[in-house]
C-alpha cells in the first residue's frame, strides 16, 4: 500500500524532471494514450488505499473505545448495612 503510493510519487517527480530537461519529449497538453491510461489506474489505485485507510482508522478507533471502557473501573452497588451495625 505504502509502496504504491511511493511508486506513483517517484513517477510524477520523474515526469517532472524529465519535462524540465527536455520540453520537446512531452507535449505540454496532450497525454498519450499509455500515460492516460497509466494515470486512471494510479487513481483508482490511490482511491482504494484511502478506502482501506478509512476502514483501518475506523477498526482503530472502535478498539480504542473498548479498551477505554474495559480500563474504568466497574461500580459496586452501595451495601446494606445491618440494622445491628454499630455506626
Amino acid at each position: 500500500m505504502i509502496g504504491s503510493v511511493f511508486y506513483t510519487i517517484n513517477a510524477g517527480i520523474r515526469a517532472w524532471v524529465a519535462k524540465r530537461r527536455d520540453p520537446s519529449t512531452l507535449d505540454s497538453g496532450v497525454m498519450s494514450g499509455g500515460a492516460e491510461d497509466r494515470l486512471s489506474r494510479i487513481q483508482h489505485a490511490v482511491d482504494a488505499i484511502a478506502l482501506e485507510v478509512e476502514r483501518i482508522s475506523e477498526g482503530q478507533r472502535f478498539t480504542t473505545r473498548l479498551l477505554s471502557e474495559q480500563s474504568r473501573p466497574v461500580r459496586e452497588p452501595a451495601r446494606q448495612l445491618s440494622p445491628n451495625t454499630p455506626v
